[in-house]
């Protein structure tokens, strides 16, 4: 058994998959019996598998595995059911990786053994916390979204995973999510896991920007099947104060559907002004959105616009928060 996998989901990644794969092979120099690299093809229709093929033919170490196209979460799912190290973790197939993260998890995991290794938290020391209660998942789940004791990033990058832990309690990315699907993978994890081990090693260079903020027509279906995801996880907690996770999420949710839904159907001219206020009102009453709409602790994280456009909503004022967005747009353009 190996003591590390490593998962790469690879879709028309032709143009960078050869970096990374070099990149992985430098950084894992010296750990090659440690560790197994697991390249997942979604499908892809370019020269990406034939890359993979050329330049993994003669190491041991790596396994290619190729399905039909059905999506990132899928993908990363089966890399998980193929995984045979005590630990399991995610890469981008468009990224680079400093070595030293190998030696670094041993270190971390070698008294304990915890379920959930963060390797990017802006901590100056390392620490082994107990997760035992909600009010902990929670001050956790604070750090992942920025807003926590510290700070990390919300996705799998420089996350570890004990792989007997996420099969066990049958963790995996949620197919029907386009978007913040591994961020809802690591709240399961929170969830579930009894431990964690917080670090810090700067090792995960993040080189190729996906944005996700442009008009798409599932953006209104995610964010909806997130939102009940989230009210469905947070359900069944027991928690002693305001779940501030919940809040942000929903603020921050609700402002990119502004921006990146609604106002592209109204500037299509798809739907009127009147029509879509009221769609919005709808959505914010039935999702719950009318209640983030009165907090303030999270102003100057989304900015001045979107505060402004908070408050108008918090008093009922969606058509005008329509036509100030509409007229930002214009102005921007």
């Amino acid at each position: 058994m190996k003591f590390l996998s490593i998962v790469v989901p690879v879709f028309n990644s032709g143009n960078y998959i050869a970096r990374t794969i070099q990149s992985i092979i430098e950084s894992i120099r010296g750990s090659e019996k440690d560790v197994e690299v697991i390249l997942v093809d979604d499908g892809s229709t370019d020269n990406s598998v034939k890359t993979m093929e050329k330049m993994t033919a003669d190491l041991n170490n790596f396994k290619l595995i190729a399905k039909e196209h059905s999506g990132v979460s899928e993908t990363r799912n089966l890399g998980i059911r193929h995984a045979s190290g005590n630990y399991i973790t995610f890469f981008d197939s468009d990224d680079i990786f400093k070595s030293g993260y190998v030696s670094r998890l041993m270190n971390d995991v070698k008294d304990s053994e915890p379920d959930f290794v963060i390797m990017d938290a802006d901590c100056a020391e390392l620490h082994h916390t107990a997760l035992e209660t909600d009010d902990e998942r929670v001050s956790l789940l604070e750090s992942l979204l920025e807003i926590g004791s510290f700070n990390c990033s919300a996705g799998p990058a420089s996350k570890f995973y004990r792989t007997d832990f996420l099969k066990e309690h049958s963790i995996k990315f949620d197919p029907e999510l386009v978007m913040a699907e591994d961020m809802m993978f690591n709240f399961d994890v929170i969830k579930n896991a009894k431990d964690v081990v917080i670090d810090h090693f700067d090792f995960y260079e993040v080189l190729e920007s996906h944005s996700m903020y442009r008009f798409k027509e599932y953006n209104l279906q995610n964010e909806l099947v997130f939102n009940h995801l989230l009210s469905e996880y947070f359900s069944d907690m027991e928690y002693s104060r305001t779940i501030r996770p919940l809040i942000k999420l929903r603020l921050t949710g609700f402002m990119f559907l502004l921006n990146w839904y609604f106002d592209d159907l109204i500037k299509t001219g798809k739907i009127s002004v009147d029509d879509c206020a009221n769609q919005i009102k709808r959505l914010a009453e039935d999702g719950g959105y009318t209640e983030a709409f009165s907090h303030s602790e999270f102003d100057s994280s989304i900015g001045r616009k979107h505060t402004v456009f908070r408050k108008l909503m918090k008093n009922g004022h969606y058509k005008l928060v329509l036509r100030l967005n509409r007229l930002f747009w214009k102005i921007k353009n």
